[in-house]
């Protein structure tokens, strides 16, 4: 959770505006505050907050299933 060290300000990354990467290679972004405009390095691989339980990641109904689409009636085609 990133902090502003001019206002004290802390809150969610998406609420910090992206402004660019801090680093040409790596997960350190500059972000601004919301509340003063202060220039923030944020750690972008870091979890905003702590999840309980199973990871959220792809876990869902359709986890695992095969997709195979619709099965296509063959057309026959006129030949001359």
């Amino acid at each position: 959770m990133p902090e502003c060290s001019k206002c004290s300000y802390k809150g969610l990354r998406n609420e910090f505006r992206y402004v660019g990467q801090a680093q040409e290679v790596g997960v350190l972004s500059v972000r601004r505050c919301p509340q003063c405009d202060n220039l923030v390095i944020c750690d972008e691989m870091e979890e905003d907050r702590a999840v309980e339980g199973n990871n959220p990641w792809g876990i869902s109904r359709l986890r695992g299933r095969v997709f195979s689409g619709k099965i296509r009636k063959e057309r026959k085609v006129n030949e001359m």
